[in-house]
């Protein structure tokens, strides 16, 4: 029976399937062996790429990459895991086991994030649908400097700009209070501004009554909209107005998550295009 002092902290992640992100767990193990980095659950290349980024931002924050055998295992290993936001999870998992945090200071948190060589922590696509998860689960997530929309209330979150923040004692504890993108009346403020220049744009439109009866039907019922027809038929005029119309209706939680997905720019919100 294993030592209880060399039980595995719980370091999580998530991952993505669509709008959902099913947790994925990330442990470490170091033996003596050949100095090596394995990552297990990700694609040769992914791996090789997050391999070289967290050893250069650990070595480069004064922290020590074990001359040993260190394998990262992400599990379960069916899930989708060709995603840039591990390098933070995975970092944080081999500073536990190594002993350099203390492995109760990061229990059961989750983390997502990429680190830059110098050891700086960038936001990724789909932050905002892990910090949904986590606030439904009540676990402190951990990630890059970022601003939440203000429907996230109860969210904990532990804000990294640098991963040698961590030598800071009190830099892994979750905010009492959640961020937010500057509380209710700036968020009705913008609201407001928002639903001017939608109509604006709207009656900019001359002709195609069925288009924009259609992005007002979506809008206001959180319907899903197809858009076709031939080209040159207005079709990415009209998309383009809807993003702008949908933005004043009532928040609507999923759709908010989906445009962090697919884009870099993970803290920006869905309005702000």
């Amino acid at each position: 029976m294993r030592d209880m002092k060399d039980q595995q902290p719980n370091i999580y992640s998530t991952a993505f399937l669509g709008l959902d992100t099913p947790q994925l767990n990330v442990e470490a193990d170091i033996r003596p062996g050949l100095p090596q980095i394995q990552i297990v659950g990700l694609s040769e290349t992914r791996g090789k790429a997050i391999r070289e980024r967290v050893r250069a931002a650990l070595l480069n924050c004064g922290f020590k990459v074990p001359d040993q055998r260190i394998t990262i295992n992400l599990s379960p290993t069916d899930l989708p895991t060709d995603h840039p936001g591990y390098d933070l999870p995975i970092a944080l998992a081999l500073l536990a086991r190594s002993q350099q945090l203390p492995k109760s200071a990061l229990a059961d948190y989750c983390a997502l994030g990429e680190l830059r060589l110098d050891g700086s922590i960038l936001p990724v696509p789909g932050l905002l649908l892990t910090a949904k998860a986590c606030q439904e689960s009540g676990q402190p997530l951990v990630c890059a400097s970022t601003s939440f929309p203000s429907y996230l209330t109860n969210l904990r979150h532990v804000s990294l700009d640098h991963l040698s923040d961590l030598r800071t004692p009190s830099s892994l504890q979750p905010a009492s209070k959640p961020s937010t993108r500057g509380g209710a009346h700036a968020d009705q403020n913008r609201s407001q501004s928002m639903t001017q220049v939608a109509g604006q744009q709207l009656h900019a439109i001359r002709d195609q009554p069925l288009g924009k009866l259609g992005l007002l039907t979506a809008a206001l019922g959180g319907h899903h909209l197809l858009l076709c027809g031939p080209p040159g038929s207005g079709k990415t005029m009209l998309a383009g107005n809807d993003a702008t119309a949908c933005a004043n209706q009532r928040p609507n939680k999923n759709g908010n998550c989906v445009y962090p997905i697919t884009s870099v720019k993970a803290n920006a919100h869905p309005s702000d295009r």
